[in-house]
Order: C-alpha cells, then sequence, then structure tokens
C-alpha cells in the first residue's frame, strides 16, 4: 500500500532517468513522492536515500493508479515515461478524470504538445524545444 496520503503529493510515471532525478529532488525536499515504472530495476536510478514509494506496474492501467498509486492525492504529476503515446494517454486521464493540479508531460515529439494544450493544467515539455531554447539562447549571448 502506498503512503501517499497527506498534502504534498508527488507522482511521477517513469523512472528513467529524468523521472528518477525528478523524484530524488523531491525526496530530498521532504515531499511524498511516489515513483512508478514497469521495470523494478529502473529504481535502481533513485538515490539510496530515498524516502518515497516505488511501485512497479502499469501506468496506463487506471485501477493500479487509483488502487496502487493512490493518484487521486496527487497534487504534482510528472509525465515521462518513454512512451510519448503512453504520455499523452496519461496526460488527458490526470486532466479530465482526476482534476490534478498540476501535469508535467513530456514528449520527445515537440509536435505531440499541440494535443493536450487545451487540457487544464498541464504543461507539454519538449527536450528538443529546450535544447533549441539553449542553443539560440547561447548563440545570442556570443553575438
Amino acid at each position: 500500500m502506498s503512503k501517499f496520503t497527506s498534502a504534498n503529493n508527488v507522482l511521477i510515471l517513469g523512472c528513467g532517468r529524468l523521472g528518477a532525478s525528478i523524484a530524488n529532488r523531491y525526496s530530498e525536499s521532504g515531499i511524498n513522492v511516489v515513483v512508478v515504472d514497469e521495470n523494478e530495476n529502473a529504481f535502481d536510478r533513485l538515490d539510496q536515500l530515498f524516502a518515497g514509494d516505488r511501485q512497479v506496474g502499469d501506468a496506463t492501467n487506471i485501477n493500479f493508479l487509483k488502487n496502487s498509486c493512490r493518484i487521486e492525492n496527487a497534487t504534482t504529476v510528472f509525465l515521462v515515461t518513454g512512451n510519448d503515446n503512453a504520455n499523452l494517454f496519461l496526460a488527458h486521464i490526470c486532466a479530465k478524470e482526476f482534476g490534478i493540479a498540476r501535469i508535467y508531460v513530456r514528449f520527445d515529439d515537440p509536435d505531440r504538445s499541440e494535443l493536450v494544450k487545451d487540457l487544464p493544467h498541464v504543461i507539454a515539455i519538449s527536450p528538443f524545444e529546450l535544447t533549441l531554447e539553449k542553443l539560440t539562447s547561447l548563440e545570442k549571448e556570443e553575438d
């Protein structure tokens, strides 16, 4: 059973490098964190002092999200699985079904951002766009 019960709850769906880094930062801050991945070995990326909850399972399974992850208690959700389609589906579920206050969704394909622009509380992030913005700002600094 998840310890996901008090006010500041962060749910992270995907425990790759990005998901694990986010989980570690929130855990270090004393925030309640639940991190989910289908592969139990993914949790090896978490710090030894990680104090959150680890859930092995399919993040696209709504019953799993309700029963094991207590998604209804989440105030912030990070959708950082390695699958843009799963992240897109989860963004819609988190916004429409559960009314999560803050939803961050990563898309490898920046065009996917258009598919969530009208969802409440959803912020789409694309590594491609972030890299392009950073390179452009560095180039301007050199001028």
